[in-house]
């Protein structure tokens, strides 16, 4: 069989090779190591192990678009043998790039044939495609066919590939809305979609609708977007009124961050005596997915929407009092001995360790908490009665 494949590699190569010698002025027939194309490929086919064959493919890859002669002879290889020989072969084929797109029809087979690792054989599909558009083309379609166990490394893929993959979310909605109401426990990851660009954000606003569970990613992916995601502002606008208090107050930040809509000031007012104004003693024991925000956020979003957030005035006014209180309370200097009787009350921090008993530990009480939301109130404040810049 190698012998009939190292044959047909000559014949077809041959008259390429005498082209290069005739053109030699022009081009040098290229080489790795003194050794032309022909040479590699012949010691590629001799090869029994992967570890035998290992310099022949770094070799051939370092040839790129100058190995597509010996195409035929590659694709040949990709039909047979096994995964490991194919793997090899598929890393050849990548280098040589979009001069290897001829090479297509059989990468999609091996998609099919679910007998190489669909990972390889994807990258392959995107590095051979003349433009990244096109490789989105001839990805989408697999989304929707029935090999089920190259779909996740496809959608992936087209993430990956960014904007330029902007005609394949019609294909990547109905996957991604698909595997949430079919297969919910599929985990799909949304947290790739916003590299899709701004044409994406119709499908992020299809999932916050659809399910509460991704909440938090796909607000996470209308953050990453900031103003393309403009047209996302009606469904923020909706999650104002929701129950969750830290939905409401994603809701309201992003509205001003991709829109510089103010609606959620109201509602960020509410939140600077809702939300929590202290953190919890120990946060380290936290596990929960979900960010936590506390009433000082809540002042800090006001501070960055400045003039427009001057109805929340009187409430900042009365958060920065009750820092200047907790300014005064927390001058109260304590000796680390005296921390194991107010344990429950003071969080003591020595960098990245609780350490109670150690001299270099740092008196941190709840009251320090409110000093720092007396700041950020007083910062906000600031910031709204500056007025708009001039």
């Amino acid at each position: 069989m190698r012998a009939v494949l190292a044959l047909l590699f000559a014949l077809v190569a041959a008259p390429t090779f005498g082209e290069e010698k005739a053109n030699k002025a022009k081009k040098p027939e290229p080489k790795y190591e003194g050794k032309p194309l022909g040479y590699w490929v012949s010691q590629f086919l001799k090869g029994d192990t992967p570890e035998q064959r290992q310099t022949a493919v770094e070799a051939l890859c370092s040839f790129g678009p100058d190995a597509a002669p010996a195409l035929p002879t590659f694709t040949e290889l990709l039909l047979d043998h096994s995964e490991a020989y194919r793997l090899q072969v598929l890393s050849i084929v990548k280098e040589i790039g979009p001069a290897a797109k001829d090479a297509r029809p059989i990468l999609l087979k091996m998609l099919k044939n679910k007998k190489t690792s669909p990972t390889h054989v994807v990258k392959a599909l995107v590095a051979i495609s003349p433009e990244p558009k096109d490789a989105a083309l001839t990805l989408a379609p697999l989304l929707e066919d029935p090999p089920l166990h190259c779909q996740d490394t496809v959608y992936r893929a087209l993430c990956d590939i960014g904007p330029d993959a902007k005609d394949a979310i019609p294909a990547v909605q109905r996957f991604v809305m698909e595997q949430l109401t079919k297969n919910p426990g599929a985990g799909i990851d949304l947290a790739l979609l916003h590299q899709l660009g701004p044409d994406v954000v119709p499908l992020l606003v299809e999932v916050l609708d659809a399910t509460n569970a991704e909440r938090n990613i796909v607000l996470d992916q209308l953050e990453k977007l900031g103003p393309k995601a403009a047209s996302a502002a009606p469904a923020l606008a909706k999650l104002l009124k929701d129950e969750n208090l830290n939905t409401r107050y994603r809701a309201a930040t992003l509205l001003w961050k991709c829109a510089e809509n103010a609606t959620g000031v109201p509602v960020l007012t509410e939140l600077l005596t809702q939300l929590p104004p202290v953190k919890s003693a120990w946060p380290y024991d936290d596990r929960s997915k979900e960010p936590k925000f506390f009433a000082s956020d809540a002042a800090n979003a006001l501070s960055e929407i400045g003039p427009k957030a001057s109805t929340a005035l009187p409430a900042l006014r009365a958060q920065f009092v009750v820092g200047l209180g907790a300014a005064v309370k927390s001058g109260v200097c304590l000796s680390v001995p005296d921390l194991d009787a107010f344990g429950k009350v003071f969080r003591v921090v020595k960098y990245s360790s609780l350490a109670p008993n150690s001299e270099a530990a740092e008196i941190h009480t709840w009251y320090h908490d409110l000093v720092m939301l007396g700041q950020a109130a007083e910062g906000a404040i600031t910031k709204i009665e500056q007025g708009p810049k001039k």
